[in-house]
């Protein structure tokens, strides 16, 4: 009965052949590789760079090794030599040293893989460890390259599975082992880089511990190298080399699959992390600071996915990330957990969304994400659907998602979105559904009221005919949700708009289901008619929540453009000024925008046309509104390495970008420094970041010469050098973050005086904003550092002081609702 059943088996594994255990373990390889490179390729889309490409040659050498393993394959190998022929010793011998020097030039390109991305997490880092990084990627450049030759050289390569391959191909076990050796050093001394890197990082022990263990998945290639190592040594002196040589090829197919996986599970970081908070590797070597409302932020980490900062000029009232511009783009799915986040943040406090379904978002506030998270990762897939994100800029180029506008193109214009009904990726929405039904099953929300989780799925039977008959063609407006830093500077209108000006293109209708309080928000849009409720129909589950009106804005005709343009022309001939003061002022209270903050580093004007369109419109309009500009505005100048600013030969006004208005008017002067070290206390670290730079450490800072009177002193010469510019100026604030014992005001305190003498007339303010503070000398009877600050400031006119102590877990969060003032 076996010997039958073995007739119809691709590869019978019998006691003479091996052959069917190498196919399995090779056909696996190729698949689990595969996967992970196209999960890879997808979750880096647009973000490609050198370790992607070291990774895709890496990919196409694993395949081209496994082509010569199936060769060899059909040709004895994995077999006894005893019962195949010479001609198949010397086909598969080739194929064995083929698919071996592949390998070895695989597993070299996946080493420089990692390699390249721990380059490209420093690249913007002066010091040592890039010179480092690049040396250990050509020297394991080197590595591939000379394992390679050295089984070229006196090696007659068909006679490998011989039983004389010990003449023809001698010292295969040194080979071998200096080759393993090398390899398991590299590995070693690129863990190395990632430990020292991490822990150069000013960030908590936890993270470093997951930021090293994302890194750290190779380390098993070390055990798997050995046990290659010892299979090597056994088939050059076996009587059946063809067949000892099986558990050499297949540690080596598990060997080069293991280290394309491991190669991209750091890639992986963002793809693990947005199906749960506290799944995945949630930490990266940089990192966001949101503001409270009674403290500003300023980015001194500098910060690739999840999410996070693109300036330090604003406050958590009006962004942490002051934007030069906002940029409307396709959302990724890894942006999915930023997506919800903004979400969470923008629906806090609504009725429905806030009240309703997160009754206890309060005591589990980070829970109230994966309600969002969880119905976008299904929504995400369904190409009728089109997730528009608002993403700010700063100086550091790096985009955070500020809001997103969830658009959806209903009735029969929408099916050609749709794919056709044979493409796999249709299987993704379901497939995402049914992940998330186990996820949510497994992490339940604790913010959720249950009963009232799915009342808008079990709403929408209820009044979805409403999109019948001449309204079953439009763009509807599932979704729109603005970070709460961000509202009121236009974001929405721009999401909005992008819809609207689809639906007037296609000629059909818009529409969106508005929540409690912004009706006069979509009027103002361009909605001009409100037609049914999200309440109607029997027994719906939303007849008594408050809001749900369904508002629908129809295709301009072109009787309604020829009036528009009348109405400019009539600007020509009649006066704006000749509306009475009250109704000009009610047109300028509906446009603009009330922009308290700009960095004056980048910001030429806090008005461009995407804030203040109505500037830009007629000479007549802006003239009238010059006087409402700059009303309490301030300038926010970001000093993020004070060293660097102290030693180096600039000064501050040069750089100054804002317009001569801004300056004459602006009320405010607001200079945000980065920690002048991280430390807490004076014995401790006292780098300014993770560069080792030799200028920021200790000696810097602690030199009478340098560090502590260098940069008060320069600082404030910078700032008097600003007065003539500044007339208008009422406040002067000097905000230290990080702020510690450095930051005495003792070193500060005669340039300050000399600050006061020569400008009396602006108000000083002085904020120290630490994180998890401890005053480590209490009770020595000495005075504590903050006191000084403290007994400075009462003791002199026009002088305010605060300090500001946060947690640090809120800081890595971007929350900072733990302040606490000392």
């Amino acid at each position: 009965m076996d010997s039958n059943d073995d007739l119809y088996r691709f590869s019978p594994v019998t006691f003479n052949d091996h052959a069917g255990k190498l196919w399995i373990v090779t056909i696996l390889s190729l698949i689990y590789t595969s996967l992970i490179a196209l999960a890879r390729a997808y979750i880096k889309y647009k973000m490609f760079g050198f370790d992607d490409v070291f990774f895709t040659a890496a990919t196409v050498l694993h395949l081209a090794q496994a082509i010569a393993v199936f060769i060899g394959l059909s040709n004895g190998l994995g077999k006894f030599n005893s019962i195949t022929t010479t001609e198949q010793w010397a086909i598969s011998s080739k194929c064995t040293i083929a698919s071996i020097i592949l390998s070895l030039l695989a597993l070299s390109l996946a080493k420089c893989s990692i390699l390249a991305l721990i380059h490209r997490i420093i690249s913007s880092k002066p010091g040592k460890n890039k010179m480092v990084c690049v040396a250990l990627m050509m020297f394991t450049g080197l590595w591939g390259v000379g394992s390679s030759l050295a089984w070229l050289v006196n090696c007659r390569a068909g006679t490998l599975l011989t039983v004389n391959n010990v003449k023809q191909c001698p010292d295969q076990s040194a080979r071998w082992g200096v080759i393993t050796a090398i390899d398991i050093l590299t590995e070693i001394l690129t863990w190395l880089l990632v430990l020292h890197l991490s822990w150069s990082v000013n960030i908590s022990f936890a993270r470093k511990c997951q930021v090293v263990t994302a890194f750290s998945f190779r380390i098993p290639l070390i055990a798997i190298s050995s046990v290659h190592l010892a299979y090597s040594q056994t088939y050059p002196t076996s009587l059946e080399p063809q067949f000892a040589v099986t558990n050499t090829l297949i540690c080596q197919q598990v060997m080069i699959a293991w280290s394309l996986i491991s190669a991209t599970m750091p890639n992986l970081k963002n793809f693990l992390k947005s199906f749960s908070i506290g799944m995945g590797f949630p930490v990266a070597f940089d990192f966001t600071m949101s503001g409270s409302s009674k403290a500003y932020a300023l980015q001194s980490l500098r910060n690739n996915r999840s999410m996070n900062a693109a300036s330090a000029t604003a406050t958590a009232h009006s962004a942490n990330w002051r934007p030069d511009q906002i940029v409307l783009r396709d959302a990724y799915y890894s942006e999915l957990p930023e997506i919800a986040n903004v979400m969470s943040k923008a629906f806090w406090g609504d009725n429905l969304f806030g009240d309703l379904i997160h009754p206890h978002r309060n005591e589990y506030p980070d829970d109230v994400d994966l309600y969002w998270l969880r119905r976008a990762r299904v929504n995400f897939w369904d190409y009728r659907w089109k997730w528009l994100v608002a993403v700010a800029k700063g100086e550091n180029g790096k985009e955070v998602v500020v809001g997103i506008a969830q658009w959806a193109r209903l009735g029969e214009g929408g099916k050609r979105l749709d794919l056709q009904f044979y493409d796999p990726r249709n299987l993704l929405k379901p497939l995402s559904s049914v992940a998330m039904m186990i996820h949510a099953w497994a992490k339940p929300s604790r913010a959720v009221d249950p009963k009232e989780e799915d009342i808008i799925e079990r709403a929408y039977p209820h009044f979805d005919s409403i999109w019948s008959g001449k309204r079953a063609e439009s763009w509807y407006l599932e979704a729109l949700a603005v970070h709460p830093d961000f509202q009121g500077k236009n974001v929405g209108r721009q999401l909005v708009q992008w819809g609207l000006d689809q639906a007037e293109a296609e000629r059909v209708c818009a529409s969106v289901v508005s929540a409690l309080g912004k009706d006069d928000f979509y009027r103002k849009c361009g909605f001009n008619e409100q037609f049914g409720t999200a309440k109607d129909g029997e027994g719906n589950p939303l007849a008594d929540v408050d809001g749900s009106n369904i508002f629908w804005k129809w295709p301009e005709s072109k009787d309604h453009q020829r009036m528009e343009l009348k109405a400019m022309e009539l600007l020509d001939t009649t006066s704006f000024l000749d509306l009475s003061r009250e109704v000009r002022d009610m047109v300028y209270d509906y446009a603009l925008e009330d922009v308290k903050f700009s960095n004056a580093f980048t910001t030429q004007t806090a008005y461009s046309p995407d804030i203040l369109p109505l500037l830009y419109i007629h000479k007549i309009i802006s003239d009238d509104l010059q006087p409402r500009l700059y009303q309490n505005h301030a300038i926010v100048i970001p000093l993020q390495e004070p060293s660097t600013y102290a030693t180096g030969d600039w000064s501050i006004v040069p750089k100054i970008a804002c317009s001569k208005m801004m300056k004459q008017r602006s009320d405010t002067l607001i200079i945000e420094m980065s920690q002048t070290m991280v430390s807490y206390y004076q014995d401790s670290d006292l780098e300014e970041d993770e560069d080792q730079d030799p200028v920021e450490d200790e000696s810097f800072w602690d030199s009478d010469s340098r560090g502590v009177n260098a940069f008060p002193e320069k600082l404030v010469n910078d700032i008097l050098a600003l007065k003539s510019s500044l007339p208008a100026l009422k406040t002067i604030k000097l905000v230290f973050w990080f702020g510690n014992w450095t930051v005495y005001c003792n070193f500060w305190g005669k340039h300050l005086e000399k600050l006061k003498a020569t400008w009396p007339e602006p108000l000083l303010k002085i904020e120290l904003n630490m994180f998890d503070y401890i005053d480590r000398d209490a009770g020595d009877g000495g005075e504590n550092w903050i006191e000084g600050w403290y007994y400075w400031a009462i003791g002199r006119k026009r002088v305010w002081f605060q300090v500001n102590n946060f947690k640090w877990k809120d800081h890595a969060k971007g929350d900072f609702r733990g302040l606490a003032a000392l």
